[in-house]
């Protein structure tokens, strides 16, 4: 959850994992994700980080900002 520039809360990202751990299920952005496997779900990790929109606000969350 972030705040956005409205002031109000919202979900940078969500995620379900499967019975067994796999697959892995994120929403983003307007975005829908499914990976079986580590690899690919550091994939998709890295890509949200390296968004523009979903990057910047966990950058500044990271930061304490």
């Amino acid at each position: 959850m972030a705040r956005a520039t409205d002031d109000r809360l919202r979900a940078l990202a969500e995620v379900t994992f499967g019975e067994l751990g796999y697959p892995v299920r994120l929403r983003w952005e307007n975005r829908f994700d499914s990976v079986s496997d580590r690899a690919s779900f550091e994939e998709v990790l890295k890509t949200i980080l390296e968004h523009s929109a979903t990057g910047e606000k966990n950058a500044a969350l990271i930061a304490g900002k």
